[in-house]
């Protein structure tokens, strides 16, 4: 056999480009080295949005129970249309009650952070004010869906929203002092209050 044709195994230091010894230490462990998953210290003070030197102890989920209602006028203007017998298109069951469930989330998330905002009625208040409502408004193939609701806190983990009433269209304007919620394509919304016949933002998530 004729072994000048053989070419002898080299090793990974051999294969190097020639250069200094710590460059090519460096390259060699990077080649044939695997990174480690830094391990989490469960006692380790860290950052978290109060503090630059907090520590987490558990969580636990809050969970609430909403319960979905139609009121009979919605029905009836879902089924037979307006007074006019004029028929509403776009408030079909399906599409209203989803609509409604999405912003839920929403409407919950502005009500802890925005100052003098809520969705919900509390019959034990002490001061008797007027029924809340609230719009909760899509779009839809180009046509903007608005669902008034009404919400009532019922205990700690109860929750009834009941549908009112529903229209599709897109000049749709609130009463005066009411809120509108519009969901957008990426899954954040904008919040509307009404106040003179105009609408204004008051937050956007």
């Amino acid at each position: 056999m004729n072994t000048e044709n053989l070419q002898e195994s080299k090793s990974p230091e051999d294969v190097l480009p020639k250069t200094n010894r710590r460059e090519r230490r460096r390259h060699l462990m990077g080649v044939n080295s695997k990174a480690v998953p830094a391990i989490l210290d469960e006692l380790e003070f860290g950052q978290n949005k109060c503090s630059p030197n907090a520590r987490r102890i558990g969580s636990h989920a809050q969970n609430t129970n909403v319960d979905f209602w139609i009121d009979k006028h919605y029905h009836i203007r879902e089924q037979q249309g307006d007074d006019f017998g004029n028929k509403r298109d776009g408030i079909e069951p399906e599409k209203v009650h989803t609509l409604v469930k999405k912003c839920i989330p929403h409407l919950i998330l502005y009500s802890s952070f925005l100052r003098n905002f809520t969705f919900l009625n509390y019959d034990k208040l002490l001061i008797k004010e007027r029924i809340i409502r609230v719009v909760c408004q899509g779009i839809y193939d180009g046509n903007q869906l608005n669902v008034v609701i009404e919400g009532h806190v019922i205990s700690l983990t109860d929750i009834e929203i009941t549908i009112v009433t529903a229209i599709q269209k897109n000049e749709y304007l609130p009463h005066d002092g009411q809120y509108a919620v519009l969901l957008d394509d990426n899954k954040g919304s904008e919040l509307f209050y009404c106040s003179k016949r105009k609408l204004g933002t008051a937050a956007v998530i």
